[in-house]
C-alpha cells in the first residue's frame, strides 16, 4: 500500500520503490481508486471525507519514439532513435540503468530490448537525457546499424519489410 497525499492539484505518493518516480507519479493500481481525505484544517468543511485520484492528475505511461532510417537500395539501414520516455515506463529504465554499470549498459540494452525490437542491429552510439531529473521525461537516444529493413526486387525497386512505427507497440 502507497501513502497518497494531495498538495493543491497536485496527488503525490510516497513508497520504498518510488526513488525513480516523479513528484506527481501515481502507481496504475491506484488511478481511479477511492481515498479517504484527511485534512489538517480543524474545521474544514469542504472538503468531501473520499475522493477518487483522477487520471489525469497521473504522468502518462507512454513512449514516443521518432526514427530516422537511411535505407540502402540493397536494404541495408542505419537508424537514429530518440525515444522520450513518461510516468512508469521511464521509471523502468530509470531503474534498469541505475542497476547497470555504464561500461555494460550499452550490451544490455542490445541484448534485452534492441534484438527484439530491431533484429540483428547494434549500437553504435548511445546517450541519455534527464536520467537524474524525475520531474523530466527520459530521453535516449541511440544511432543503430545492422538494418536489413528490405529487399531489392526488379527493375532497381525495393520491397520494404522491417518495422516502421506503426508495427511497433
Amino acid at each position: 500500500s502507497y501513502p497518497v497525499f494531495r498538495i493543491g492539484d497536485r496527488w503525490v505518493t510516497v513508497g520504498t520503490d518510488a526513488r525513480w518516480a516523479s513528484s506527481c507519479f501515481i502507481p496504475p493500481d491506484l488511478r481511479g481508486q477511492p481515498v479517504l481525505m484527511l485534512s489538517n484544517l480543524e474545521n474544514d468543511r469542504e472538503t468531501p471525507l473520499f475522493q477518487r485520484i483522477p487520471d489525469e492528475a497521473c504522468q502518462p505511461d507512454r513512449t514516443v519514439a521518432e526514427i530516422e532510417y537511411q535505407l540502402s537500395t540493397e536494404g541495408n539501414a542505419t537508424a537514429t532513435v530518440r525515444e522520450t520516455l513518461h510516468g512508469g515506463n521511464a521509471i523502468q529504465w530509470r531503474r534498469l540503468l541505475e542497476e547497470t554499470p555504464p561500461e555494460e549498459r550499452v550490451g544490455r540494452i542490445e541484448e534485452d530490448y534492441i534484438a527484439d525490437v530491431f533484429p540483428g542491429a547494434e549500437i553504435v552510439d548511445y546517450s541519455v537525457e534527464g536520467q537524474d531529473d524525475v520531474d523530466r521525461p527520459l530521453v535516449m537516444i541511440y544511432e543503430l546499424r545492422g538494418l536489413r529493413l528490405g529487399e531489392p526486387v526488379n527493375g532497381g525497386s525495393l520491397r520494404v519489410s522491417r518495422p516502421f512505427l506503426s508495427e511497433l507497440t
